[in-house]
């Protein structure tokens, strides 16, 4: 009975073993969603917002602004996003 558990205890440590290092994308915005908004209403409601049309997932601060830049509007990280609208906004630096 012990030599079964420590068989099963060894086989157990040994399959969990880490799996290889994989690059991710970082977020401008880690607690929310990168939108290019073009009217603020005191930071709880953006209108006409969408994500950065040539770059939906920018990775850092230049593509972001430059990508809102150019259509007009500025980037901001909002935590809710329903269609065009967008709640609990910050304007993005």
């Amino acid at each position: 009975m012990q030599a079964f558990t420590f068989v099963m205890a060894l086989a157990t440590a040994t399959s969990a073993m880490a799996g290889p290092i994989v690059a991710r994308q970082v977020s401008v915005c880690p607690q929310g969603t990168p939108l290019c908004c073009q009217a603020d209403v005191l930071g709880l409601l953006d209108l006409s917002c969408n994500r950065p049309t040539d770059n939906p997932n920018p990775t850092n601060a230049t593509q972001f602004q430059a990508s809102c830049a150019a259509e007009g509007k500025t980037s901001t990280c909002c935590d809710l996003n329903l269609d065009t609208l967008a709640l609990i906004c910050n304007a993005y630096p």
